[in-house]
């Protein structure tokens, strides 16, 4: 049986009005249950339409928006400032995405608004708004830039150059400073590990590498070494490298490492003047030293320096078990050649006899001024036979030696000391000496005694 014709248009009519009911629905349950608030107002700004985040959000039941304008809701100035807003979209016809604040009133929300206008029935312009809060996110934001701006401030404070390290990739991000250390621009350093590597002086490279190797392996709990880097100028730097891994993955394989530089130059350069002054001042002091035990007439050993060498030899010959000998020597009738010549001769027979005694001893032997016109000469591992040769060749070249005025001889008194004996050497040997001196000038001078033949001196030759 057919319908007729008004039950059919009542019919098609009917199904379009509930079409239009869901789809009516479909948009309120999309827009309730999305994150954005919603507004759709008219050309005169009153609020045609408000989805529930914007009631929760706001604190404000729909029936108290609807028909209501900005100036009707909020404070003078939010309502001049968002209506200016409105009015400039509706104008250009343009949507436009701006940061907000000052709603609600007194918050300190941060609001992405997003406004475009909307074509209404019979020709109306309509204004859509949608609106996120993002009050927290700016805050990170603004949290991350503050801590990157104290970072910067630490750096530069510091003159620390810093470096970035992807490891996988190899990418690494400089500062402006890393690069400024080295005579560089930052757009000139590529921006990968290979660049710095290849600044590293060539000496340094495979220590620096295995300090690194270390800690990527995760054998040090930080990277730390002071190394050089190649200048623009060809010039070497020294920086303090210092590094850790900051990230790795399940397996313990690094990701990411951060660092920084600090130019050492300045500092080496005062610690290499420091470390030469150092040198300058131990030289000078061995000077001083030598110096303080040299006779200032004739340059050998003088009677302190004498002393001081005598113990030592008397310390190594006890180390050693070693025999130790001493030859006492004193220029006969030096007064009279003074008086007959004059001092200034005197002084010159000291000094030629100080360099021929110098010029014949041995390298081990240690000639001395032992006082006024007497000399010692210390014979380390010498026995008594020795000590006789050497006084023996002493005197003779003294005898044959060509002097100006007169012939010069002297007189030799040499003792031996045996380690193994409960005295003490230095007393022993001066004492000996000083005996067999005296034997040789009562014996007629010119000739060398020795303490071992002296009678009484139990001792031999």
């Amino acid at each position: 049986m057919k319908a007729r014709k008004g039950e059919s248009h009542e019919l098609r009519r009917a199904s379009a009005w509930e079409a239009l009911r869901e789809s009516e629905e479909r948009f309120h349950r999309f827009m309730d249950n999305g994150p954005a608030v919603a507004f759709i107002k008219d050309e005169e700004g009153r609020y045609l339409y408000i989805n529930k985040p914007a009631e929760q959000r706001f604190d404000l039941p729909r029936a108290a928006w609807l028909g209501k304008t900005d100036a009707e809701l909020w404070p003078p100035e939010v309502a001049a400032e968002v209506r200016e807003h409105d009015l400039g979209v509706m104008e250009s016809g343009k949507a436009v995405s701006r940061l907000e604040k000052g709603l609600p009133p007194g918050s300190e929300s941060t609001w992405m608004a997003y406004r475009f206008p909307l074509p209404g029935a019979g020709g109306r312009k309509l204004l859509g708004v949608m609106a996120w809060d993002v009050t927290q996110q700016k805050q990170v934001e603004q949290a991350t830039r503050q801590n990157e701006e104290r970072l910067a401030l630490v750096l530069h404070g510091a003159n620390l150059g810093m470096w970035d390290w992807d490891v996988p990739t190899g990418n690494v991000v400089f500062n402006e400073r890393w690069a400024q250390m080295l005579g560089y621009r930052l757009v000139e350093i590529p921006p990968n590990v290979d660049s710095w590597e290849k600044l590293v002086h060539p000496e340094d490279r495979e220590s620096v590498r295995e300090v690194i190797v270390a800690h990527l392996e995760g054998r040090t709990p930080f990277y730390e070494m002071e190394h050089r880097m190649r200048h623009k100028s060809g010039s070497w730097v020294w920086v303090l490298a210092r590094g850790k891994v900051i990230s790795r993955d399940a397996g313990g394989k690094p990701l990411r490492a951060c660092g920084t530089h600090l130019d050492l130059t300045e500092r080496k350069r005062y610690e290499q003047r420091i470390a030469e002054q150092q040198k300058e001042l131990e030289e000078a002091n061995t000077r001083l030293a030598a110096l303080a035990g040299t006779d200032a007439l004739t340059g050998v050993t003088n009677r302190r320096g004498f002393e001081e060498h005598l113990a030592r030899e008397v310390d190594r010959a006890l180390r050693k078990k070693s025999p130790l000998s001493l030859i006492l020597l004193d220029v006969d009738g030096f007064k009279s050649y003074n008086d007959d010549l004059g001092h200034l001769a005197g002084d010159d027979v000291l000094r030629g006899l100080a360099e021929l005694l110098r010029a014949r001893a041995r390298g081990t032997d240690i000639v001395a001024r032992y006082g006024g016109e007497e000399f010692a000469i210390i014979l380390p591992d010498t026995d008594g036979e020795g000590a006789l040769v050497l006084a023996e060749r002493f005197r003779e070249a003294i005898q044959a030696a060509p002097w100006p005025g007169r012939t010069v001889t002297a007189s030799f008194g040499a003792a031996t000391w045996n380690p193994t004996s409960a005295e003490r050497g230095e007393q022993t040997l001066l004492a000996d000496a000083d005996r067999a001196l005296y034997g040789s000038k009562g014996g007629g001078r010119n000739r060398v005694t020795h303490a071992g033949v002296l009678p009484g001196s139990g001792r031999d030759p």
